[in-house]
């Protein structure tokens, strides 16, 4: 009989062995499964909510960006804001944008909405619970600009009125009360100068010219805001335009009456003439003509048929003293996540700040 060496293999399992190891295998494979289960769902929930952070980040610099090329600012609810935008196309016309947010804070699936010259509005990001703009605002003392030289009432139709003259005395004044034609929306102005004719008389001393306000009833009152004085040897023999200027009556408010007067302050006779037209018409109805018998004591009542010759010179503006100025906006916007809420924050500085009305 033959004999084979002893094998160094190991003996195979049993079908005991077998039937006994495959529950545990089960559990096993059950295990890794879930196990790997898990992993995926975490990898796609962190995917997502990076996903979705990465989108709020973007809409959030969407929305700086927009907020800093405001021009104006109108705030119209807690949660919406109106603001003008450099103009979009070739039309030149500067944009309007609309931000509303439809929530209250703290309550979720809200959403935030950008609205461009009333067209549909564009959604931005959803789950917003918390939203705000906090105004970062300065005060300016703005100076008020320089205007030219601007003729704020005038009477001059030679050719279509009689002309008449007023002989001024130490008791015999004239007068006129006018009041400026200025441009809309003026918020106060000053008078630098008039034009008026005028000619010697046959006595002697000096012509005073006064700006004075005027009462209730559109006369000369006090006070008096400026005075200047000609002699009457500086007058000419014959009617001339004459011009005398003011610098100190500044800050009228725009519908100020204010008249000037002509009258002496020393002398004898007739000191000079001021030339002045009547007519069967009111021409210049914001010009008015009176006279005075005791040296301005007391005025006769407005003649609305004579005028005298005269053009009144001076500067008009808008402005109003302080302004409140918008330098930027600070953005706060909470956004609901799947893990918790994110809140987001930006300082916009405004290209060019607008005036906050």
């Amino acid at each position: 009989m033959r004999h084979f060496p002893p094998s160094n293999r190991r003996a195979a399992h049993t079908l005991v062995e077998l039937v006994v190891a495959l529950p545990a295998f089960a559990i096993l494979c059950v295990a890794a499964a879930s196990a790997l289960k898990v992993t995926l769902q975490s990898r796609a929930l962190d995917q997502s909510s990076f996903q979705r952070q990465y989108d709020s980040a973007a809409t959030l610099q969407v929305l700086t960006e927009y907020l800093a090329q405001a021009q104006a600012f109108a705030l119209t609810s807690p949660g919406t804001v109106e603001f003008d935008l450099p103009p979009l196309d070739a039309t030149d016309t500067p944009a309007r944008a609309k931000l509303a947010w439809s929530g209250t804070s703290r309550v979720p699936n809200n959403t935030l909405f950008l609205t461009l010259n009333g067209q549909e509005a564009e959604y931005l990001t959803g789950q917003v619970t918390n939203f705000n703009l906090a105004y970062q605002t300065e005060t300016l003392n703005i100076l008020p600009p320089q205007q030219d030289l601007s003729l704020l009432a005038r009477h001059d139709t030679a050719s279509l009125r009689t002309p008449q003259s007023f002989s001024i005395s130490t008791t015999q004044w004239c007068a006129t009360s006018f009041v400026p034609t200025l441009a809309v929306g003026t918020a106060n102005w000053q008078l630098t100068g008039i034009r008026f004719r005028a000619k010697r008389g046959t006595g002697s001393g000096n012509l005073i010219i006064r700006i004075c306000a005027t009462d209730a009833a559109g006369l000369p009152s006090l006070p008096i805001l400026a005075e200047e004085t000609l002699a009457s040897t500086d007058l000419p023999q014959v009617y001339e335009w004459r011009q005398v200027c003011f610098s100190s009556i500044t800050e009228l408010a725009p519908a100020a009456r204010l008249a000037v007067v002509w009258g002496a302050s020393s002398g004898s006779g007739v000191i000079a003439h001021i030339e002045y037209q009547t007519g069967s018409t009111d021409d210049t109805p914001n010009l008015e003509f009176v006279q005075s018998a005791n040296g301005g004591g007391s005025w006769g009542a407005r003649n609305n048929l004579a005028d005298i010759r005269l053009f009144v010179y001076g500067n008009y503006n808008n402005y109003t003293g302080n302004r409140q100025i918008l330098r930027g906006v600070r953005v706060t916007a909470q956004i609901q996540q799947t893990t918790g809420s994110i809140m987001y924050e930006r300082s916009v500085t405004l290209h060019s700040p607008p005036e906050i009305p």
